[in-house]
């Protein structure tokens, strides 16, 4: 495809333009001339992959699709034409999680645990639906101009359905990133990006790979079987009570903002003392009698059985 031509299109999205090239496939930035929306459409080149990869591309492109969340880019479309199979998504402004640690390798405190918190977010609600990601990485988190976390690139997700055909013993993922299970080719689950997540939070707090080596075998055999430094050993200033609180406001503030989706309006505005008092009041607008406020002392209620005792010298004559 020639990105350059302004009648290339891909279904009804016309190519606007390239946002990046891969081994098996392009990216480009597109407009649906429906909506007059852009939209960014990942392509996979069906010649140089088999029919059963282009399959699963496919249905776990839909699955995400039913995947509706401010943290995570909403896929649209997902299609195939001529030799390519692809996928339209949702174009974010910014730049990835990767370019920016980049040109800031250690991040602030109050930063991370933001970034950290939102991926979980993200994360929870995809796996709370049967989809892990399973390729969670820097390249894979983007950074939108206002700061909000945007995970992307669920082409390789898993998907806990009839739909997946992901065979066994099939490595999938950034070796990096990997977690022990996908080193050694096996069922992924949930645990599997939470160990991603880990990983990237060493990489913020340090400026390092947890496991690092310089081929894939090594890294695998890193990820398996080695202990990475603590993070408190390799930054100056960072102590293991930094660390460890850092997570521990990363758990506080993903359970806080999971309460605050699950309460409803009605206790959010008006709590349960607060309603007690407004329905208390109510006797005034229905003009009847004001109720009686209940007592909090308990009454001594006497007992049935008891036989009153008469006073002395009091027999009948």
């Amino acid at each position: 495809m020639d990105p350059a031509s302004p009648a290339r299109r891909l279904g009804r999205y016309e190519i606007t333009g390239v946002l990046g090239r891969g081994a098996m496939g392009d990216v480009y930035e597109a407009l649906d001339p429906t909506i007059q929306r852009r939209v960014a459409i990942k392509t996979l080149d069906k010649r140089l992959s088999d029919a059963t990869f282009v399959a699963r591309f496919l249905s776990e492109a839909r699955a995400v699709g039913r995947l509706a969340h401010p943290n995570i880019v909403q896929v649209y479309d997902a299609a195939e034409q001529d030799d390519l199979a692809y996928m339209v998504m949702e174009l974010v402004e910014g730049s990835s999680l990767q370019d920016h640690l980049q040109q800031h390798p250690e991040l602030p405190l109050d930063d991370v645990v933001s970034i950290t918190t939102e991926l979980l977010e993200a994360l929870g609600y995809a796996h709370a639906r049967g989809v892990v990601h399973r390729d969670v990485k820097p390249s894979n988190v983007m950074l939108t101009e206002t700061g909000t976390v945007k995970l992307t690139d669920f082409g390789v997700a898993y998907v806990d359905d009839a739909v997946n055909r992901t065979s066994a013993g099939t490595v999938i993922g950034t070796p990096t990133f990997m977690s022990p299970e996908q080193v050694r080719g096996e069922a992924v689950s949930a645990a599997s990006d939470q160990f991603a997540v880990g990983l990237l939070l060493y990489r913020m707090l340090t400026g390092r790979n947890a496991f690092a080596g310089d081929s894939l075998p090594t890294v695998a055999l890193a990820i398996l079987h080695a202990q990475p430094p603590a993070p408190s050993t390799l930054v100056e200033g960072l102590s293991p009570g930094s660390t460890m609180s850092c997570c521990a406001r990363c758990r506080k503030t993903r359970r806080g903002a999971t309460r605050a989706r699950t309460r409803s309006p009605t206790r959010c505005v008006a709590p349960r003392r607060r309603r007690a008092r407004a329905g208390s009041r109510d006797w005034r607008r229905r003009g009847g009698a004001r109720p009686r406020a209940a007592s909090s002392r308990r009454r001594r209620r006497p007992s049935r059985h008891r036989i009153p005792s008469a006073p002395p010298n009091s027999m009948p004559r």
